[in-house]
């Protein structure tokens, strides 16, 4: 192998495990996580394909503040849960 191509394979070794911090036990929604969202009206953006331009700037905002709360399931007799 040609030294650049070492060089190379070398730096990728030793950058990948930096990429390793994001999973998905650190990163996905937990209980108590809240979301504020904003509800707009529906419209349709008309023709899919290539080289399409959407604009959905002139939407009209049906609720302003509109909250997801994540939380964990009640639990109730054995805690068994089947979610789906």
């Amino acid at each position: 192998m040609k030294p650049a191509q070492i060089l190379f394979l070398l730096s990728l070794w030793v950058a990948l495990p930096g990429f390793s911090q994001l999973n998905n036990s650190h990163n996905h929604l937990r209980p108590g996580d809240v979301l504020i969202k904003q509800q707009v009206e529906y419209r349709d953006p008309g023709n899919a394909g290539k080289d399409r331009l959407w604009d959905f700037s002139n939407l009209k905002t049906l609720n302003n503040a509109y909250t997801l709360t994540y939380s964990l399931p009640p639990l109730e007799g054995d805690s068994v849960y089947i979610l789906g």
